[in-house]
């Protein structure tokens, strides 16, 4: 069943309920609504080939981090190896997905027991990064 949307622009609460509930009008039972027929779908053409998303299989979390209190999360500069996520961990993971494709990205974060590269700690920065590496050797990309 397709999902409407409708939109009132008005200020005044009266001129909503109007359209909303309007009045029964003397001597009709029905009301005519006209509803726009759907289009057919579309075929798909056959050069074009719809590729399956990946599977994902349950994480397992080997270590809970303590909660803090609502501190404003942020990653530090660097860490002690120098690396970050926004610099040197999010490149390589879109490097790995350009070379070997989405599923050996993810295949990698069940690795290291995360949902996404944001999740990892600093200190499994490099050795996240040096996976990667060695998978995209592996694929000879």
């Amino acid at each position: 069943m397709a999902k409407y949307t409708l939109t009132i622009a008005t200020d005044d609460i009266k001129e909503i309920e109007a359209i909303l509930y309007p009045p029964k009008i003397v001597g009709s039972d029905e009301i005519e609504i006209e509803i726009p027929e759907e289009e057919e779908p579309k075929e798909e053409k056959p050069n074009e080939k719809a590729k399956p998303k990946a599977k994902r299989s349950p994480v397992k979390k080997t270590k809970e981090a303590p909660k803090k209190e609502a501190e404003p999360k942020e990653e530090p500069a660097e860490t002690k190896s120098g690396l970050t996520y926004e610099a040197d961990v999010r490149p390589a993971g879109l490097k790995l997905i350009e070379k070997c494709g989405r599923d050996a990205l993810i295949a990698l974060f069940d690795e290291f027991g995360v949902e996404n590269g944001k999740e990892l700690t600093p200190d499994q920065f490099q050795p996240f990064i040096d996976e990667i590496e060695e998978k995209i050797k592996k694929a000879g990309k």
